[in-house]
């Protein structure tokens, strides 16, 4: 697929109407940084596979449609937040979404037993010193 005017212009409506290019990645199974290329128009093509990921939510927003036009709805949390979540790894992704995903009072006992955890593998690798 090649990249127009058109379709960066859909690709940069759709990031807007999703609030970041983070959620955009999350609801399509695309690279951050793909889309960050598209984006930025470094490539001149859309791989096909990678088109058929897009396009879904992509359509609201071809052949002119506006953001305040028929965008798609946000269905559920947003997309993680981290400030370098490109060099997280997959493993540490999958935490991370599964630490979002447990309730307030879940995460602050998770963390209490963490920490707990550490510091008794601190103490210990100490000892030894």
């Amino acid at each position: 697929m090649k990249l127009t005017d058109d379709v960066a212009r859909a690709l940069q409506n759709c990031v807007d109407g999703l609030g970041s290019i983070a959620e955009m990645s999350r609801r399509t199974g695309v690279r951050i940084e793909l889309i960050s290329r598209y984006l930025d128009r470094q490539c001149r093509s859309i791989n096909q596979d990678t088109w058929g990921q897009l396009y879904p939510l992509l359509k609201p927003y071809l052949n002119g449609q506006s953001v305040n036009g028929n965008q798609p709805k946000i269905i559920g949390r947003p997309a993680r937040i981290h400030h370098d979540l490109v060099s997280l790894t997959s493993d540490e992704k999958i935490l991370l979404d599964a630490f979002c995903a447990l309730s307030s009072e879940q995460q602050k006992r998770f963390l209490a037993e963490i920490l707990e955890r550490a510091e008794s593998e601190v103490a210990a690798q100490r000892s030894k010193m």
